[in-house]
């Protein structure tokens, strides 16, 4: 055998041991819990829609009220995620996991009691304490699932990433579906008992596998590491794409259902298909894009810009623009899938491009290594919470001095902007690194 091919023989072998230690059965069980996990605490954030605020109304909490009480979970994953990842590999992965489930089921479960509370300040001081038990463990549990999934499955991390994504998008898409389906079947109490207990229960396969599937990682920080993300102008562009593109999802939130039912007069089953259009692109792309562009070894930065275009494209289509055409249905659903389909390809390939970017700033250091997959899921988590937490916001800010075809071209306009602000960013980085390498 010749020089080339035994060395071809080598790299082979060694990709296939790198396989069967990846997909070991503990690895794959452990995924398979984080997942069934990370359905049902997505679920849980958007179970509340069909059936509390009537129930806060009627104990004296106002409409803002209502709204601050919602945007306490995400306020808690957008400020904590950074810190946690940061000191994720210090602390170790099984204590994230085991205690961010345990604040989530607890603090859900108790939520079905507050009902029960007096009405008026009392009420409303309990649901502000329980959201922020609740945000406070998702944060913990959000961050150190995607640290696990980049620990346990580094060289297949974008496809695993993409099922994780899928699981949110579906936990997003049925948690209404079984909230209002619960709240019915019995009452206030039930979907909280029956969730809350879920992730109770989900603790102990946590317990039993997590040990043995993902090393307890206890080494010193990083800092420098840490230093060279959040300094590098790559990195914060890319932080930046995945607060616009989450916002884009969440930006027609407050404004899509009352224009669909002024202009075309759909009935709030049809609004619930149409609004939905969004959050099945995220599913299915989790699904396929993300592994084919890992397979196939597409690099993701020149279709993070173009997914951004299209984003932006299918916001201008949704209104439609004044210099489009006349608001059609068919149109603006066109367009809510274009939205939808952008805004959810840019997030799921940032993960790939993140860590392109980490991998070309690391050392030799084995606690620089050791840090990248806790640092970008901190950074991840955070920029996500964060674009959930202000797209909804922004939106109504938009509305209130705009049209709804205005509302939508001006978000448009702000996701071809940061398409065009990523493909200078980028090629700077490119240029800078080959006079580097010269």
């Amino acid at each position: 055998m010749d020089e080339k091919g035994y060395l071809l023989k080598n790299i082979q072998q060694e990709n296939r041991n790198h396989h069967n230690e990846e997909f070991k059965p503990r690895n794959v069980l452990a995924f398979a819990t984080c997942w069934l996990l990370y359905t049902i605490a997505t679920s849980s954030l958007s179970m509340l829609g069909p059936f509390f605020p009537a129930e806060a109304a009627a104990r004296g909490a106002s409409s803002g009220v209502v709204g601050a009480i919602f945007s306490i979970s995400p306020l808690c994953v957008t400020v904590l995620s950074p810190i946690l990842g940061y000191h994720l590999h210090h602390f170790g992965l099984k204590f994230a996991l085991v205690a961010g489930t345990l604040l989530m089921g607890a603090s859900f479960l108790l939520f079905g009691f507050v009902t029960q509370a007096p009405p008026g300040a009392v009420f409303i001081s309990l649901c502000f304490f329980l959201q922020f038990g609740q945000g406070l463990g998702s944060a913990m549990f959000t961050t150190s699932t995607y640290a696990l999934v980049g620990i346990l499955f580094n060289r297949h991390f974008g496809v695993f990433m993409g099922f994780v994504e899928f699981a949110g998008g579906l936990g997003c898409t049925l948690g209404p579906l079984i909230g209002g389906s619960l709240y019915h079947l019995w009452n206030f109490k039930l979907p909280f008992l029956v969730i809350g207990g879920a992730l109770l229960i989900l603790i102990v396969p946590l317990l039993l596998i997590i040990e043995s599937a993902g090393p307890e990682n206890k080494h010193q920080h990083a800092p420098n590491i840490a230093w060279k993300l959040l300094t590098s102008p790559m990195y914060l562009t890319l932080i930046l794409c995945d607060v616009i593109a989450m916002a884009g999802l969440f930006v027609f939130v407050p404004i899509l259902s009352p224009y669909l039912l002024q202009k075309f007069v759909l009935d709030p089953s049809e609004i619930g298909v149409v609004s939905s259009v969004d959050s099945m692109f995220y599913m299915l792309l989790g699904l396929f894009a993300v592994p084919l562009f890992e397979k196939c070894g597409i690099p993701p930065r020149p279709f993070i810009v173009i997914s951004l275009v299209i984003a932006g494209a299918g916001y201008v289509l949704m209104g439609p623009a004044a210099f489009l055409t006349t608001p059609q249905l068919w149109i603006t659903v066109l367009g809510l899938g274009g939205a939808g389909f952008g805004c959810a390809l840019t997030i799921l390939l940032t993960y790939l491009e993140m860590m392109s970017v980490a991998r070309e700033l690391i050392t030799s250091d084995e606690n620089e290594i050791m840090a990248i997959p806790g640092l970008i899921a901190g950074t991840v988590a955070c920029a996500l919470s964060c674009g959930e937490l202000v797209g909804p916001l922004l939106g109504g800010v938009l509305r209130e001095k705009l049209d709804f075809a205005e509302t939508t071209t001006t978000f448009g306009g702000v996701l071809v902007a940061q398409g065009i602000l990523l493909f200078l960013v980028s090629t700077i980085h490119t240029c800078c690194r080959r006079t580097t390498h010269r």
